[in-house]
């Protein structure tokens, strides 16, 4: 079977996507497996700081990156997942290390952290320790928070998050607080990435990755940890992943990507999977997917994604065996 690859990420980051598939594609090229690929075209994106996923992460309402990642190999269905994690360059990479190792499917806080140092004593590729943070997600941050509260308070939360915890919920007690929450829940940023693969053997794999968004609330988990809506493997039936799509309405309606595999395992083409996904996440719940977008491989290697929904500010990029460069699709 020819070996196939598909990324997204909601940003328009054009060559950041192209080169995540393209080394993506260089391993498929080598002969390895869709997982690895998977894993490595997300790790190349989770370094770009273009991106919200590891580095360049939003930063949430403590001042603080929390991030999710999640990854799945549809040989055996078999998954790895962590969330609300800090510290980790690459959570994709401890995600992988998760289903790899051990029986667990998804660990969160300090339980997904403790297990990241543990991996990294024995793998070097594992980073722990590691501030997120740029600058310019540093002076985002800032910027919208004086928009809402003040200049000292914002400052103060990047110097020291756990002593402004409570200072900042007091300010969102009373009656403010629900139009204060109102404001910075609907405040958004680049959201996740996530990849797609199909190799040689006919193996499919999934993943995706991302750091939320700014002032998202401490321990709020996203979709990309969650099988079946951050992304979803499947031998019998292909392989789908999702970006930007805001996790608690992929969740609310039970998990796109599974839906999407779904589709494709009674006897969709990726493409009308994912076009039937999408109207249904519109009609359901009227989740329009400009900000974010669907992408599927199926049973015939064929690929799928929303184009017609899709932003111009998203980026998404696809690759093949027997062709040279990754494709933007449009």
């Amino acid at each position: 079977m020819k070996w196939r690859i598909i990324a997204n990420g909601s940003t328009d980051n054009r060559e950041g996507i192209i080169k995540a598939v393209s080394r993506g594609g260089e391993v498929l090229v080598e002969g390895g497996s869709a997982i690895d690929a998977v894993e490595a075209s997300i790790s190349t994106m989770e370094d770009d700081p273009n991106f919200d996923a590891g580095t360049g992460c939003d930063i949430n309402l403590f001042g603080l990156i929390m991030m999710d990642a999640g990854i799945m190999d549809g040989r055996q269905l078999r998954a790895g997942a962590i969330g609300a994690v800090r510290g980790i360059k690459n959570p994709i990479l401890v995600a992988r290390r998760l289903m790899d190792k051990t029986s667990n499917v998804l660990l969160v806080g300090e339980g997904a952290e403790e297990f990241a140092k543990t991996i990294s004593r024995i793998d070097p590729k594992v980073k722990v320790g590691y501030d997120a943070r740029t600058e310019d997600k540093i002076k985002k941050f800032k910027n919208e928070m004086r928009k809402i509260l003040d200049e000292e308070l914002a400052i103060d939360i990047l110097s020291n998050p756990g002593g402004s915890s409570m200072t900042l919920f007091r300010l969102l007690e009373g009656d403010k607080r629900a139009e204060l929450q109102k404001k910075l829940s609907s405040i958004r940023d680049s959201g996740t990435v996530s990849a797609s693969a199909l190799d040689k053997d006919g193996n499919y794999a999934a993943g995706a990755s991302t750091g939320g968004w700014t002032f998202a609330f401490p321990g709020r988990i996203g979709d990309s940890p969650i099988i079946g809506c951050g992304s979803y493997a499947d031998n019998r039936c292909g392989c789908s992943s999702t970006a930007g799509i805001r996790g608690e309405e992929n969740m609310l309606l039970g998990g796109l990507t599974r839906r999407v595999c779904d589709r494709m395992e009674n006897g969709k083409s990726a493409q009308l999977a994912v076009e039937e996904v999408t109207r249904y996440a519109l009609d359901r719940i009227g989740l329009n997917l400009k900000r974010g977008s669907l992408i599927a491989i199926d049973k015939n290697g064929d690929f799928g994604f929303n184009y017609e929904q899709t932003a111009p500010a998203l980026s998404i990029a696809l690759m093949e065996e027997g062709k040279r460069l990754p494709k933007i699709p449009f």
